[in-house]
């Protein structure tokens, strides 16, 4: 720490393909690399955010184990509060590299690029209740060669306290989901959850 200023690096050990989804540790001797850095610009948390990761997964082909596939992710975030109003945005490009195309004999393998960013912002209504007023809207493109696969959402909504302090809050959404490409028609949809903070 230095001042305002925050930086961590974090070094993890990879995971192996076949441990995925099962729970246990399967981990690889392959290490992924983390970097961090926050730096917060006033009194209220306003701040701004950088990350990036990179990693390796060995054998994701189970017809080609000795092959290393990298990634690498790069994010920035941001967010400024005036009073009881919050800008915040972000943005998140990725790249995966030497990923195996199908079987062995479409090798030289291939690689993806896609990002993705979004923008919102909150009021806070001090009465009768502290509830907070959201929007936000999100764009993701996962691969930045293929057309017609962009997806925007818009949202709009509410989150209430149940109690002080708020440990328990209750957020109600809607969101239209609309494909920025042919992939389909735009869909409606309304969105509850209960959200427990310790």
């Amino acid at each position: 720490m230095l001042g305002r200023n925050r930086v961590s690096l974090q070094m993890f050990d990879g995971l192996a393909p076949e441990a995925v989804g099962t729970g246990e540790a399967g981990g690889s001797r392959k290490k992924d690399l983390v970097l961090t850095n926050q730096l917060v610009l006033d009194s209220l948390g306003s701040g701004l955010y950088a990350t990036g990761y990179y990693g390796t997964v060995a054998g994701i082909d189970p017809a080609a184990p000795a092959l290393d596939s990298h990634f690498w992710r790069l994010a920035l975030s941001a967010s400024k509060i005036l009073s009881r109003f919050e800008l915040l945005g972000g943005l998140v490009y990725g790249k995966d590299l030497d990923l195996p195309l199908g079987t062995p004999a479409a090798f030289p393998a291939s690689n993806l690029t896609g990002y993705g960013y979004w923008f919102s912002g909150q009021y806070v209504l001090v009465r009768p209740s502290a509830l907070t007023l959201i929007g936000r809207y999100e764009f993701t493109d996962p691969d930045t060669d293929a057309e017609g696969n962009g997806f925007r959402r818009f949202v709009v909504g509410g989150i209430l306290p149940i109690n002080v302090p708020e440990y328990l809050r209750l957020a109600l959404e809607y969101r239209l989901d609309d494909p920025a490409g042919s992939a389909g028609p735009s869909q409606h949809n309304v969105a509850a959850e209960a959200m427990l903070s310790f």
